[in-house]
């Protein structure tokens, strides 16, 4: 019999586990953790596949929650809603709404499911939101003894490590998440010359609920997107709003990223060509979620690093002399997003306001220095990784950046003294020599 293929959506790692479970409860996950125990088995955990990182393959046993994925509860007067961990998004997104709520924020994406997010940082933009880990206000978790726990933030540092885990604390079984009525956001964009964005990124931080920019490097434009609540009338979509939603410009920009790998020459001009046709100014309303997911792009490889967020301008400056002193081609969006400071141990926000600084570049190029070097320069500012992105460093590298590496470790150890949820990812970041580093 053919054994279950896994490969995330970027392609960059695949695996095929000897075991694939998709359990439907949590009586099923305290069972599956039990037999495994008895097997001596590995255990890693899969959602959508959306990770860049190396946190899901596997040889031994893959869990997937896909049919763990249910609303359980909706609070209104605590404004918290509980749902089973292997939810996707959209489908919470739809329930929120029909229930008259929202998230606070989320990211560009809705395919992960509410485990995926909460175990890897993920977020979206603006410097009062914190990222989906810390929206976390309890949750539940399968640990390697078949124990269930029930944590939250009673339980201080169990609980600060569970809300970020990477998957090898156990298997979060249920979240609870603080919502808020249902909103409304007007999107307002518009170009600044690299220069004016970062003279300006400060103030624009600081004006808007939900701010990103988009820098297309070797071009001097910036595209600002600023999101704000409104009780305006929802606008009408144009017909160039709705070609841009639709598959047309994704299969052009996949195109483009085609010619530019394999004649590097060409990537100023067609970035000059992108960023001309693609970055204009506009302005419209929609639900809170519709304008915070945008299309899927054309696969890529990013990293990203959170920084101190009053060293955004210098790191932008310092990112564009980097592209030009290392004769980097670079044919993605640099992407600048904003979070609020949390106390989860291993999240790049943790303790302080962050400026999420992410370096893309397309599947396949030639340049696959330009994320090393990136890396580096991150590490610099004292930048700490966003856990789903390509991470090449290793604990060595990681441990004087990530204040709570230490006592993360040590909950693991004692949650999990028997690897049961490690693969070679988490030895990497969590275990391994210093300089060590994973090439994708």
């Amino acid at each position: 019999m053919t054994r279950y293929r896994f490969r995330n959506w970027a392609r960059t790692h695949e695996c095929r586990p000897a075991q694939y479970h998709q359990p439907t409860s949590e009586a099923e996950l305290v069972t599956l953790v039990e037999e495994a125990a008895a097997a001596n088995a590995r255990i890693r955990l899969v959602g959508a596949g959306h990770s860049w990182s190396g946190l899901v393959p596997t040889d031994q046993w893959l869990v997937n929650l896909d049919r763990h994925g249910a609303l359980l509860s909706v609070d209104r007067e605590a404004l918290t809603v509980t749902v089973q961990a292997g939810m996707r998004l959209k489908d919470l997104n739809q329930a929120l709404w029909s229930e008259g709520l929202s998230l606070s924020a989320q990211g560009s994406v809705a395919e992960q499911s509410l485990g995926g997010l909460i175990a890897t940082g993920t977020h979206g933009t603006g410097i009062t939101f914190p990222n989906f880990s810390g929206m976390v206000v309890a949750l539940r978790l399968v640990t390697a003894s078949g124990e269930v726990l029930s944590l939250s933030e009673a339980d201080g540092e169990l609980f600060s490590a569970a809300r970020l885990g990477l998957g090898c604390l156990g298997i979060v079984s249920t979240v609870t998440l603080r919502v808020e009525a249902a909103f409304y956001l007007e999107e307002r964009s518009w170009t600044l010359t690299f220069d004016e964005a970062v003279e300006q990124v400060d103030t624009l931080v600081a004006e808007h609920e939900h701010l990103k920019l988009w820098w297309v490097p070797h071009v001097d434009v910036v595209q600002v997107y600023a999101q704000n609540r409104t009780t305006e009338p929802v606008t009408r979509r144009t017909l160039r709003e709705r070609w841009e939603s639709s598959a047309g410009p994704r299969c052009l920009f996949a195109c483009m990223l085609f010619f530019g790998r394999w004649l590097p020459a060409l990537v100023g001009p067609l970035n000059r060509l992108m960023a001309s046709s693609h970055f204009r100014a506009y302005r419209r309303v929609a639900r809170s979620h519709e304008v915070f997911n945008i299309p899927m792009p054309p696969r890529h490889d990013e990293t990203e690093w959170g920084l101190p967020v009053e060293r955004t301008g210098e790191a932008m400056r310092r990112l564009r002399e980097l592209i030009a002193a290392g004769g980097h081609r670079v044919n993605f969006v640099v992407e600048v997003r904003f979070v609020a400071a949390d106390d989860v141990l291993l999240s790049p926000a943790h303790g302080r306001d962050s400026c999420q600084l992410g370096a893309y570049i397309a599947r396949g190029s030639s340049d696959a220095a330009y994320l090393a070097d990136f890396q580096t320069l991150a590490l610099s500012f004292g930048g700490r990784p966003h856990w789903g992105k390509v991470v090449l460093a290793g604990r060595g590298i990681l441990e004087p950046v990530i204040a709570g590496l230490a006592t993360f470790d040590t909950i693991r150890r004692r949650l999990d003294p028997d690897g049961r949820f490690t693969n070679g990812f988490i030895e990497r970041v969590l275990e391994a020599q210093p300089g060590e580093v994973e090439r994708t």
